[in-house]
């Protein structure tokens, strides 16, 4: 057994996040994970260790275990001493030559040392064309976890060590729960986990816009858009084909418009024939219109490939936009402030899960009126010949006693 092989399974038997059960009136309530930092390990890859001493430093305080790689040797070494794999890996992209050598780094860490984590990248730059295609090929094509992204200088104490909790937090559940083995696009578990970051950024902005005046036009640029998609009709194959053929069609569909996405978004298969897509600085106006045609695409490609498809495929679409307006009005959280989460890990994923968990209900009530729209066509006797997104944000039409999306009148 190599020692890779020796630690990938010690790796398999111990768990950094955990979580208590609780059992009321024949329920069972899973609590969010909380991060155990003496049972994780980070190596953070840096060729100049004097500069992160600081922050490398902290993190150990906080009780990690952090280990600074200036080069193969070290690297050699802490793999020997190691007895399973690290928890993440800190990734500075420029190691001295240019910013695609760290890229190189984690290619060698995967091939070479057979290191199954996930990375986050630091980056002293925003990321050139060159620098994000390559990362977007080591995600899609080599199966690379890359978490997120921290931009130098890291200023802020309490910020990085808020985000590194949440990238261990991750690390984990995407480890468990990677991908969908069908569609090969992250599951349920994973989209949730590879947008906690994001939410928590933008929930901080949220922080910072409650300390001025409020003003619209900014909260209207810090929009974020989930979106809930159904296939319409799937039963259709599953009762008239056999498997092969939903099959085939789930990942085809799938992998269409994960294409047609940008790299910052987010795409997932929430279960069945339905799925999620996260659409961060997105306003309910774009979201639509880049979801109108990708749904009349689809359309079109299902027509064009009629021996596979068997018949035309529709799509129905419900978007939840969501802004600081909308989350101030819908109460939330009143009178937040950042130092509500500080050293509460816990209490931030249980805010995040609880906003991310309310968009995705809101988009999928929103689907149902898109559906009923498709239905009543049907009913009429014509034919179905394109998709339906539902032409209303749904947070704007959200009764919170009743938790319906109501249609709104004519008159709207």
């Amino acid at each position: 057994m190599t020692e890779a092989d020796k630690r990938k399974l010690v790796k398999s038997r111990i768990s950094k996040v955990t979580s208590t059960v609780k059992i009321e009136n024949g329920i069972a309530t899973v609590s969010q994970p909380t991060v155990n930092r003496k049972r994780c390990t980070i190596l953070w890859v840096d060729d100049q260790p004097d500069i992160i001493t600081g922050h490398a430093e902290q993190l150990r305080s906080a009780g990690y275990r952090v280990y600074v790689i200036p080069n193969i040797k070290t690297l050699e070494h802490v793999l020997k001493e190691l007895d399973e794999d690290p928890d993440l890996v800190l990734m500075d992209l420029n190691l001295g030559h240019d910013n695609l050598d760290g890229i190189r780094m984690i290619r060698k860490l995967k091939n070479d040392y057979q290191l199954n984590v996930s990375y986050v990248i630091i980056s002293e730059n925003a990321l050139a064309n060159d620098v994000s295609f390559e990362l977007a090929k080591l995600q899609c094509n080599e199966g690379v976890c890359i978490s997120g992204i921290i931009q130098k200088p890291m200023l802020d104490q309490y910020l990085f060590q808020l985000s590194v909790d949440i990238y261990v937090s991750n690390a984990e559940m995407v480890r468990n729960h990677p991908i969908d083995q069908l569609t090969k696009i992250p599951n349920r578990v994973g989209f949730e986990s590879s947008i906690i970051k994001q939410l928590s950024d933008w929930l901080r902005g949220y922080v910072e816009w409650k300390k001025k005046p409020y003003n619209e036009t900014v909260a209207l640029n810090e929009a974020l858009s989930i979106l809930f998609i159904d296939i319409d009709d799937f039963s259709y194959y599953n009762n008239n084909f056999n498997h092969d053929v939903g099959d085939f069609i789930l990942f085809d569909f799938a992998s269409l418009i994960r294409y047609n996405l940008r790299q910052s978004d987010h795409f997932a298969r929430h279960g069945g024939e339905e799925f999620v897509a996260f659409l961060p600085n997105t306003k309910f106006e774009l979201a639509h219109r880049v979801f109108t045609k990708l749904a009349n695409d689809i359309t079109t490609h299902s027509l064009q490939n009629a021996e596979s498809y068997k018949k035309r495929l529709t799509l129905s679409v419900g978007i939840s936009t969501l802004t600081y307006v909308h989350y101030e009005r819908l109460g939330f959280l009143r009178n937040l402030k950042l130092e509500d989460f500080s050293g509460d890990f816990e209490k931030l994923q249980i805010e995040l899960k609880k906003v991310l968990t309310f968009l995705i209900n809101s988009a999928d009530l929103a689907m149902y009126h898109a559906k009923e729209i498709k239905n009543r066509i049907k009913k009429s006797g014509q034919v179905v010949k394109k998709g339906n997104i539902w032409r209303y944000n749904a947070l704007n039409y959200y009764d919170p006693i009743n938790k319906i999306v109501k249609i709104p009148s004519k008159k709207q």
